[in-house]
């Protein structure tokens, strides 16, 4: 691994040089390629670093390599990188000094990167170079000797100059030969017959200057830049954010460092155009612009591209990720429709959780450990490694949450009971993670992983139900394989278990509480290929299938199903102008026909590092196993005794959106960025529970086999109203002062219900106007973040998050059975979090955090985030981690 700079470590200095050829070839996944990377040591950004980087280019370019190099090694003290050993070795070879640059070249293959042998020819070439340096140099010293001093004549004859003379000869030849051949290549030995100076008579060199080395005739390329902006999920490759298709987030592994979040929904406040609703400690609820709800279902959520998407529910159970958020590089957010690349569920955005790459030398194996109030406990260990042309990540960890509220004491309340043992845990979480990559010749790899997480948590389920536990072992296998430009991917996520409410009657039969098992299956095969020189084309395709299997007492037997799709996207480059068009089709098997999701954009990059982005598409989200086939009989909370009997539809239409965006972006300066966007959106077709209508089992009154009164029957509908919504997003990140990072954004939208048949559900004698506004979304969200890192080996952070308020309406039951919405008012919230980290070793970090800590205070309080939720409470905690 290699030798990482910390602040209070010397940098890389001269060493002595050194035959690195003659080390084993070990052949391990890029760094080079690894444009992304950030360590997980002291949270320094890469905005910082890359602006170093930017004047250490821009002085190569003039010729100043001894300032390129300082700044050079000034990104390296800020964000260590083996590529950056890297750039050194190039910049001190274009000047002439190549046993700096051996010596930093050599610095960097410790880190064994995949372009190992090419890097080992160009040292070998540079050791020649300067052998005949010093060869010529000694003949230029016999020379001169001869010609001032008969006794220095005397100690070298004519003959013996003439050999120098020649030796420098055969000494550049090889040095240019090996200039010349390919990687493992093995050179002639000097003298030999191949040897073009051996058979002809070389001319000796007119002084002791080596020519210098064409590099990117050696190494094949331009100097490489770790601190450079991607993202891989707005068009499925890595590209340039500003050149996205789409509005893009991105939350850095530095920011997960330093941010007091204990889990991946409480780093997504941060985002703009997202809601993040917690009804309790153990399930958070994430939607972007707009229709957030309990059990949340229009965002996708990927873990390096793999869907966890609970089809059963329509849901992200984010206590089942088998990840903790030390294994996490960064999180891609894409905000707006993403159907057209991803299929159903991407129906208001994307979330690609991207995990740190196996045997990235660049980050350190760690182990951390905390705790504090609200039962707050938390653990994980994290390993990497290499073995030649293989490499592994695995990790584990825990986490303990406690539950904000008890909505009964069980000790005073005799009349109900509860499954749950432990009253006091909202989450209970141990997950195990494991990747092994091998990496094929040139280009090929093969990754296999897997993952499980044994999970307790509590959540709050849909309609009329209420407070409900979950016990779920939640499980993937994946394997991958790629060559070239063509790639295949196959994986298997298995959801087994429990749930049930967490309260029921004494002495009544619960029915609710039922076993689960869910399996899904997906393959997919993808190609991606580029045409034209000037006027650029890329391309990419694939197809794909999908099957899903689910065995679970809500429904009316165990149901599968087969899904197909394909798609083909087109990235289009005239000059400053991008143009992207993709296409995605999906056929589901209760639906006729194939659903297609079309979108276009265009990035036109005005100025460097600015540029305008207009893109509209569609999106859909079909129906989910408990839409189409619950058969279930629902209590009414109510009235004791009656029940509903609750179905599916099978004939359930997809929810569509279709959307139009504009925005501007501005990446120019090295000092701070910022993008504003404005969105419309238009939505038909939303599914939600009907009104209660008379069934024939109602009519016989009171039912022997179930000991209840049917009181009617009640199905999911595709809703006749269409939801119009317009919203813009503010973002602006300053980065100009060393150890200074801020970030402020704001958010604004509105959601109106149009073409209703029928009430609005806030007043029944209207059935316009701004009873049909949507105030169940904020209207306005903002969000400020300070990061600082001091010069005193401490690093301090503040997040806030501000959510203006909001009026739900909440599904109800009267005392017949009928469907009744009630409005319920949420007041405006702030939650601030902060973190104070402590390095006291250049190994260990200790840090402190206090989450929405204004709620400790008399007057403040704890906040609702739903009606039916838990007052959201305060978290103080400290953690160690170790670095070894």
């Amino acid at each position: 691994m290699i030798a990482v700079a910390r602040q209070d470590e010397p940098l890389p200095s001269a060493r002595p040089v050194r035959r690195w050829r003659s080390r084993p070839l070990l052949l391990g996944a890029t760094l080079v390629a690894a444009l992304t990377w950030s360590g997980v040591g002291l949270a320094a950004p890469k905005d910082e670093a890359r602006r170093y980087f930017t004047a250490a280019m821009e002085q190569v370019t003039a010729g100043q390599y001894e300032e390129a190099v300082a700044n050079f090694l000034a990104a390296y003290e800020i964000l260590p990188h083996p590529a950056v050993l890297y750039n050194i070795g190039r910049a001190l070879a274009d000047a002439g000094e190549y046993e700096r640059s051996i010596d930093y070249l050599g610095q960097y293959l410790e880190s064994e990167p995949i372009d190992r042998e090419e890097v080992e020819g160009f040292i070998s070439t540079m050791e020649a170079r300067l052998e005949a340096r010093a060869v010529a140099e000694a003949a230029a010293a016999a020379e001169a000797a001869e010609a001032t001093s008969p006794e220095a004549a005397a100690t070298a004859s004519s003959a013996e100059l003439e050999q120098l003379r020649r030796l420098a000869a055969e000494l550049e030849a090889l040095a240019a030969s090996l200039q010349q051949r390919g990687p493992g290549e093995v050179p002639p030995e000097v003298g030999e017959p191949s040897d073009p100076v051996a058979d002809g008579d070389p001319t000796p060199p007119e002084s002791g200057e080596a020519p210098p080395v064409a590099l990117d005739d050696v190494l094949g390329g331009s100097f490489v830049n770790p601190y450079s902006r991607e993202v891989v999920t707005a068009s499925r490759y890595a590209q340039d954010p500003r050149l996205a298709p789409s509005s893009i987030t991105i939350i850095s592994s530095d920011e997960i460092a330093l941010s007091g979040a204990t889990s991946i929904p409480d780093l997504l406040r941060q985002v703009p155009g997202i809601d993040v609703m917690q009804p309790s400690a153990g399930q958070p609820e994430v939607s972007i612009r707009g229709f957030n709800r309990r059990l949340s279902n229009k965002v996708l959520v990927l873990i390096d591209g793999r869907s966890t998407y609970a089809d059963y529910l329509g849901a992200t159970i984010w206590g089942t990720l088998p990840i903790t958020l030390a294994d996490i590089e960064r999180i891609e957010v894409i905000r707006g429709v993403g159907s057209a690349l991803y299929g159903a569920s991407a129906f208001s955005g994307v979330i690609n959780i991207i995990t740190k790459a196996p045997g990235d030398a660049s980050v350190d194996n760690q182990l951390s450990g905390g705790g504090g109030s609200a039962g707050t406990g938390m653990g994980a260990l994290s390993m990497s490694g290499r073995n030649g042309t293989l490499s592994y990540r695995a990790s584990a960890g825990t986490t303990q949450l406690g539950r904000w509220a008890t909505e009964a004491d069980l000790e005073t309340r005799q009349d109900l009971t509860s499954n749950v043992e432990d009253q006091d845990t909202a989450l209970d979480q141990r997950t195990a993670n494991a990747v092994l990559d091998w990496r094929v010749g040139d280009q090929g790899l093969v990754q296999v992983s897997a993952g499980i997480a044994e999970t307790f948590g509590e959540f709050y389920a849909l309609g009329a139900l209420r407070d409900y536990w979950y016990d779920l072992r939640s499980l993937y296998a994946r394997g991958d394989a790629a060559w070239g430009p063509l790639s295949v991917r196959g994986y298997w996520n298995r959801n087994v278990g429990s749930a049930g409410p967490w309260l029921v009657e004494a002495g009544a039969t619960d029915r609710l509480t039922e076993e689960l098992e869910y399996d899904l299956y997906d393959v997919e095969v993808r190609g991606d290929h580029t045409l034209g020189e000037r006027f650029t084309h890329r391309i990419t395709g694939g197809v794909g299938y999908r099957y899903k299997s689910t065995s679970w007492g809500y429904l009316a037997q165990p149901e599968t199903e087969n899904h197909f799709s394909g798609f083909v996207q087109d990235e289009s480059t005239f000059g400053p102008l991008h143009l992207h068009a993709a296409l995605r089709v999906d056929k589901h098997p209760l639906q006729t026909g194939f659903q297609p999701s079309p979108r276009i954009a265009a990035v036109w990059e005005f100025m460097p590092g600015r540029a305008l982005r207009l893109n509209a598409g569609t999106a859909f989200r079909n129906p989910t196993f408990i839409e189409n086939y619950t058969s279930l009989y629902l209590p009414t909370p109510t009235n004791d005794g009656v029940v509903v009997n609750t179905r599916g539809d099978r004939d359930l239409a997809p929810e569509r959106i279709l959307s139009a965006e504009v925005g501007v972006l501005d990446h120019a300066s090295d000092q701070w960025r910022g993008e504003v966007s404005a969105y419309v959106n238009q939505v038909d077709g939303l599914i939600d529970l009907g009104n209660v209508s008379a069934s024939d089992r109602q009519l016989e009154g009171f039912d022997e086999d179930l000991g209840s009164f049917v009181a009617g029957e009640s199905s999911f509908i595709n809703e006749t109203g269409t939801y119009r919504a317009a919203g813009a997003e503010l973002n602006v990140e300053y980065f100009g002062i060393e150890g200074l990072d801020a970030m402020v954004n704001y958010s604004f939208e509105r959601i109106w219900l149009s073409d209703y048949e029928g009430s609005c559900g806030h007043d029944p004698s209207k059935t316009g106007g701004e009873s049909c506004i949507d105030r169940a979304t904020p209207a306005h969200k903002l969000n400020v973040s300070v990061l600082y890192r001091t010069p005193l080996d401490f690093d301090v952070s503040l997040f806030a998050n501000w959510v203006s308020a909001q009026t739900w309406l909440i599904r109800e039951f009267d005392e017949g059975g009928n469907v009744v919405n009630q409005q319920a008012s949420l007041d405006s919230y702030l939650v601030v979090s902060n973190r104070i980290t402590w390095h006291p070793t250049p190994r260990v970090d200790v840090s402190g955090a206090a989450w929405n800590w204004p709620a400790l205070f008399e007057g403040v309080g704890p906040h609702r985030e739903h009606p039916l939720g838990q007052p959201v409470g305060a978290r103080v905690y400290a953690e160690v981690r170790y670095r070894f």
